[in-house]
């Protein structure tokens, strides 16, 4: 009997899947734009955000959509711990008050954010913009991403809605994307080593575990609040940086947010 118990035990685990947004991006673009109506680009606690989103207090639905605006990049979280407050990103912003009709820049920027959710990234690089069957895409799901059979169907559904809506689906090359891409870390990367030979930067190399290493670069003029800065920082990137479980769909912030 004890062995019958344990195997029924076992048949009731939940399969907790790898985190995946709750909204498609046109959706987290309008709950983002909720919240700049009512906050603009000041930091506000989490609570105040799920309410301007529209779910009140609901840790549920109100902190998955939170971690979803997280996860494209449109919400930025500032401070640790119970003093954790969120605010609209710099690529939000620029998006929202972007209200051309035809807009090249605005579309890019979409296109950017459409691809930063860490299962989109893994699908783009798998299918490009030439994605098969639902069929196959639910298996790769559950036997490569080791997804719960139970989300798949809405995971491939906000992920084509986002596609379709960021106007990656179908006629976007892939080398476009990525060329994109490259050109702006190679443009980063001259614009760093011209502020390092004009001396406004310093560079210190720290050696890390194997034969990496860590390249860490200041401003010449680095205060003590901007290292109180750095170090909240690191503190804050800690987990995210070292670990590599998946993360729960609602955001750790949400949960700090709820003991206050």
């Amino acid at each position: 009997m004890p062995n019958e118990e344990t195997a029924k035990k076992k048949d009731k685990r939940i399969i907790r899947s790898p985190k995946y947004p709750s909204l498609n991006v046109e959706m987290a673009i309008e709950k983002a734009r909720a919240v700049y109506e009512k906050e603009k680009k000041n930091s506000v606690s989490v609570r105040v955000v799920m309410q301007d989103m529209g779910y009140g207090t609901n840790p549920g639905d109100g902190g998955r959509a939170l971690a979803a605006l997280l996860g494209y990049g449109l919400l930025e979280s500032i401070g640790v711990g119970e003093k954790k407050q969120v605010r609209l990103s710099d690529i939000a912003t620029r998006i929202i008050l972007d209200t051309r009709e035809v807009s090249e820049e605005r579309n890019k920027l979409i296109q950017e954010i459409a691809l930063r959710p860490d299962i989109h990234k893994k699908l783009w690089g798998k299918y490009g913009n030439e994605h098969p069957s639902d069929e196959q895409m639910e298996y790769d799901l559950k036997v490569e991403m080791n997804f719960n059979p139970d989300v798949v169907k809405s995971v491939i559904k906000e992920y084509k809605e986002t596609l379709a809506f960021a106007k990656l689906s179908g006629t976007t090359k892939v080398e476009q994307i990525d060329n994109g891409a490259k050109r702006d870390k190679s443009e980063k990367e001259k614009e760093r080593k011209e502020r390092k030979m004009q001396g406004q930067m310093r560079e210190y190399t720290i050696p890390a575990s194997g034969q990496s290493e860590i390249v860490l670069q200041v401003p010449s003029t680095l205060t003590e609040k901007d290292f109180d800065r750095l170090t909240k920082w690191l503190e804050l990137m800690k987990e995210p940086l070292t670990s590599t479980e998946p993360e729960n769909n609602v955001s750790e912030a949400v949960q700090n947010d709820r003991k206050d």
